[in-house]
């Protein structure tokens, strides 16, 4: 279910960055990407929802990078907040690009219609149970970004947050490099 929320807001709020990045042929166009890190983080409040594993499977032969969510909510939970902060890297150097916030996420056109058509979630609430959800993030970032982008590596940080507790958190290193 925030698999949806990750996907929507990577591909469709990371080229709001002001002024950061500027298109140029050296810098912009055509690309592959693949992922260098992908992990569970700790949340920004003191009480844990959901306990869940998740992992990132690439299959080599076709470049496709997935990951893999298993969550256990022992009480339903509504998620109320997305947030996402964003960095650039380049060496051992991390530059803030962006952070962004959505409130109320189930209100939003796209978050919503996202978490009700592809994983069943109706008004930002998780239910009570075991859950297993895949996102392809190649797909993602190809259907949503098109076909050029700017290169390099970036960190994203995603906290999604109820008013209770933390539901998850996860942090994410995709590379951004020139199709050859």
């Amino acid at each position: 279910m925030w698999a949806a929320s990750v996907c929507f807001l990577f591909v469709s709020l990371f080229p709001l960055c002001p002024g950061q990045l500027v298109k140029t042929a050296e810098n912009y166009g055509p690309f592959t990407v693949k992922w260098n890190d992908y992990s569970a983080c700790r949340g920004p409040k003191a009480v844990n929802l959901s306990e869940y594993v998740t992992h990132l499977i690439v299959d080599n032969a076709t470049n496709i990078y997935k990951g893999i969510l298993n969550f256990t909510f022992s009480n339903s939970a509504k998620m109320d907040e997305v947030k996402m902060v964003v960095y650039s890297l380049k060496g051992e150097r991390r530059s803030l690009l962006w952070s962004y916030r959505v409130d109320k996420p189930c209100q939003h056109y796209a978050i919503a219609d996202i978490l009700e058509k592809q994983f069943g979630v109706h008004n930002c609430l998780f239910l009570k149970g075991h859950h297993d959800w895949t996102i392809n993030f190649t797909e993602c970032v190809h259907k949503y970004l098109g076909d050029s982008f700017f290169y390099g590596e970036f960190v994203f940080k995603l906290y999604v947050l109820s008013k209770k507790g933390n539901i998850a958190c996860l942090v994410f290193t995709p590379m951004f490099s020139k199709k050859s």
